[in-house]
């Protein structure tokens, strides 16, 4: 898979998982109402996987609503600090739960989020989740 170029994240379109289709402005795939998955990378699909970091929903009206995976103590995901767990997520792991949720958020929090999953750049992190507590 191929991460998304500078000029397709000025233009706000995310590139497609494996089918290569380009998603509109308004996030949807051809169009259609559905649900949409970013993973960890950045990329959008149309399966849940085990990497699925936020979530698109959009409503046949072309209404959408989003969601970005937090921790319990609300704080936006991060992929690379796995390891930097504290002791509810740690005991949440060891009795084989998942100690993230989706909830959901503002177009703001989402864009910076999903800014920060295709950049990696903590800056837009900090931005997501100042956005979610707006």
């Amino acid at each position: 898979m191929k991460r998304v170029s500078k000029e397709d994240l000025d233009k706000a379109v995310i590139k497609v998982g494996k089918a290569n289709n380009i998603v509109d402005k308004t996030g949807v795939v051809g169009g259609k109402a559905g649900i949409n998955f970013i993973d960890v990378e950045g990329l959008t699909s149309q399966t849940e996987t085990k990497t699925t970091v936020a979530k698109t929903i959009t409503d046949a009206a072309g209404t959408q609503t989003y969601f970005v995976k937090v921790n319990r103590n609300s704080e936006i995901f991060h992929p690379n600090n796995i390891f930097y767990l504290d002791a509810s997520e740690r005991r949440a792991y060891q009795e084989g739960m998942d100690p993230y949720r989706l909830i959901k958020v503002s177009k703001d929090c989402f864009d910076f989020y999903s800014k920060f999953l295709i950049t990696k750049n903590p800056v837009f992190l900090t931005a997501a989740q100042k956005a979610m507590t707006q």
